[in-house]
């Protein structure tokens, strides 16, 4: 700076002053320059905060802030051309040119500050004191490069006031636009208008309180240099190349805003097309509902319609509780609703009443819908699945599973691949072993070692499709003895007929072998008695028959004795 710019407290006399007047038209162009770099500058902030390459942000963020520098310090010199004094005036290029650098360097760090931390009150102190104090460093390095016909001095006071005023106005401004829109949301869309009147503001307070620093004093100035710009045309000169340099940026602005648009589009297009195919699948899979806060229905798809079988005309309007069956209680329903309404999503089964009086079961998945500024609910969609069938399966295999149960014989469930997957509490009890010891074991846990190759076969005679029923085995308990059973293989199915596994029917029949084995031996020694006794019976028949013959020869005998006799006695005679 120089030696002349010092500090006074006493304020000169009037006659010792050089008594400047403002040209009205240049301090209008001034402000407005302010506001539209303002503007300028923000827009490319907001605009770098949405671009998904961080090289463009940056590159974004640094044109922004170095044509806002540039721009203040337009507007610094236009509204010191347009402060008229009656004196020659001309500057000095070298620290003109100068001057730029701190407004354009003030406005590239804050700019990329307040574009990461822009919700943080540190973030927008330390960019206001930036960018305010780039403004008043700027301007008063701007008047160091003033070459004049008198003395130039400053009030302290005022000087320090200029300062204060371009920092305060500066976070006001970077506040009004990043801060103030999350008291009054309905100022968003003009959020980027009204903080760069604040700003513009801002940079002209700074440069006008500034002036009102300033006095020139008359006095012996001869040996001021001649040489420097002359303030028409610098202003010219500079109101050119600042509306140059703005409008560059204002296209750059432009193009990526178009880019960035036509990536919207695109995105929206796929989004739509997205949703698109995923209403068509929604449609065509799921039951469908919209309602609003008073559970009054707002739309249905064709899939409810159809499934319910009301029309829907006779649906739209009606309260949901129109299809709701007497299976719940109303401390269900209230809890449901409690959910929702709280903005929580509820699950569960439901079973609904249709138009003909046919129940069905629902799973559903109610979501509300949440209004982003009162928080609450203001409607509700239901995506539903019949599974009325499922249902009637659970039901069905909750009745097998308890027949499985409580079966009187030991039953065994396997995989393809022989793992035990299941046993009723009659298996557990006829051979020692708790489920949890032999869920993932195999079933050659109960064989025998010898029996090992007659179970595999029967397994593959069952998965091949053949019945296996009442086959002679040998299962073991868990402390090591053998059960004689009688086995039963049946192959298990999906509904779509391919094989899932293998129930394996025990039936114990070791007292019954016994049984068979005791009564084999009584049939044997009751075959060797007979047999015995038939022996017996032809020695006595031949006894019998040596008797007879005896008794036939003895007869004979006798009756030769008689006849004899008789023939001698009357021979005699």
């Amino acid at each position: 700076m120089d030696s002349s710019q010092i500090f006074i407290t006493d304020i000169p006399a009037i006659g010792q002053l050089y008594v400047g007047s403002y040209n009205m038209g240049l301090v209008a162009l001034s402000i407005v320059i302010a506001v539209v770099v303002s503007y300028t500058a923000l827009v490319v902030v907001q605009l770098a905060r949405r671009v998904d390459n961080a090289k463009r942000g940056h590159f974004l963020l640094t044109l922004g802030g170095a044509t806002l520098g540039l721009g203040v310090w337009s507007m610094h010199f236009i509204g010191m051309l347009g402060f008229a004094i009656p004196c020659g005036i001309t500057y000095n290029p070298y620290t003109t040119a100068l001057s730029m650098l701190p407004g354009v360097l003030a406005g590239i760090f804050s700019l990329h500050l307040i574009s990461k931390n822009s919700d943080s009150w540190s973030s927008l102190l330390i960019g206001g004191v930036l960018f305010g104090g780039g403004i008043g460093v700027m301007h008063y390095w701007g008047m160091a490069a003033m070459q004049m016909e008198a003395f130039l001095r400053y009030d302290l006071k005022l000087f320090l006031l200029s300062i204060v005023v371009a920092v305060v106005l500066a976070v006001i401004s970077l506040w009004v636009r990043f801060g103030i829109v999350k008291l009054l949301p309905a100022i968003e869309n003009y959020a980027i208008f009204i903080s760069s009147l604040v700003m513009g503001s801002a940079v002209s307070g700074m440069h006008y309180t500034a002036m009102e620093a300033a006095y020139f004093l008359k006095g012996d100035v001869s040996n001021i240099p001649a040489s420097g710009f002359d303030p028409t045309n610098l202003a010219i000169a500079i109101t050119g190349v600042t509306g140059l340099i703005v409008g560059v940026v204002l296209l750059v602005v432009y193009s990526q805003f178009t880019r960035q648009i036509a990536g919207i589009n695109e995105k929206l297009q796929n989004a739509n097309n997205i949703l698109k195919f995923q209403k068509i699948a929604l449609d065509h899979h799921a039951i469908v509902s919209i309602a609003d806060v008073e559970g009054n229905i707002t739309y249905v798809n064709d899939k409810f319609v159809d499934s319910i079988g009301y029309s829907r005309d006779e649906l739209l309007g009606k309260n949901h509780r129109v299809i709701k069956s007497q299976e719940h209680s109303e401390k269900f329903y209230n809890n449901l609703w409690q959910t929702i309404t709280q903005g929580e999503i509820w699950q569960g089964e439901i079973k609904n009443r249709a138009k003909n009086g046919k129940e069905m079961w629902m799973h559903s998945t109610i979501v509300p819908f949440i209004d982003e500024q009162t928080k609450r609910p203001y409607q509700y969609i239901s995506i539903s699945t019949d599974v009325t069938g499922i249902k009637e399966v659970e039901d069905a295999l909750a009745r097998m599973s308890k027949v499985f149960q409580d079966a009187s014989d030991p039953m065994i469930i396997e995989d393809l691949n022989g793992k035990i997957t299941d046993m009723n509490r009659e298996a557990q009890r006829a051979y020692g072993w708790t489920k949890e010891e032999l869920i993932g074991q195999s079933i050659k846990t109960f064989v025998p070692e010898n029996r090992y190759e007659q179970v595999a076969k029967l397994q593959s005679l069952c998965l091949s499709g053949k019945e296996v029923r009442g086959v002679e085995a040998a299962f073991l308990t868990k402390g090591g003895k053998q059960i004689d059973v009688l086995l039963t293989l049946s192959l298990l199915r999906s509904d779509s007929g391919e094989p899932m596994g293998i129930a394996t029917y025990a039936v114990d029949f070791s007292a019954r072998k016994q049984a068979e084995d005791a009564l084999q031996e009584k049939y044997q020694d009751l075959a060797r008695f007979r047999k015995l006794a038939i022996g017996r019976e032809l020695q006595m028949i031949e006894l019998k028959k040596e008797v007879n013959h005896h008794l036939q020869q003895q007869g004979l005998q006798d009756r030769y004795k008689i006849v004899a006799g008789k023939k001698s006695d009357s021979t005699t005679t």
